[in-house]
């Protein structure tokens, strides 16, 4: 399989509008590898309404600010990292809830 390249990434116009307003988020989101900059587009465009673009592009910047992938685990329990694998679940309270 060839390398993703840069012109391989579409972003959808309202993410490229939210990275245009904020230029600490712009440059956290161009430090993440083409994959998890291909799957953040991905995710925001396949929204059918341009208002629910723009939340999932604004409801990622803390994840993106933190270099996460879309897929990433941020609870640090996986056991497959980077990847979430959902061992956070065993240690919930049964409503997503993390009991430590």
């Amino acid at each position: 399989m060839a390398p993703l390249r840069e012109a391989d990434i579409e972003l959808p116009a309202e993410l490229a509008e939210v990275l245009a307003a904020d230029p600490e988020y712009a440059e956290a989101f161009a430090a993440l590898t083409p994959g998890r900059r291909r799957a953040y587009g991905l995710h925001v465009g396949q929204a059918a309404r341009a208002g629910t673009r723009v939340a999932r592009a604004w409801g990622h910047r803390e994840r993106v600010l933190a270099g996460y992938g879309l897929q990433d685990c941020t609870c640090g329990l996986s056991r497959r990292m980077p990847g979430c694998d959902g061992s956070h679940r065993a240690l919930g309270d049964g409503r997503g809830n993390v009991l430590r």
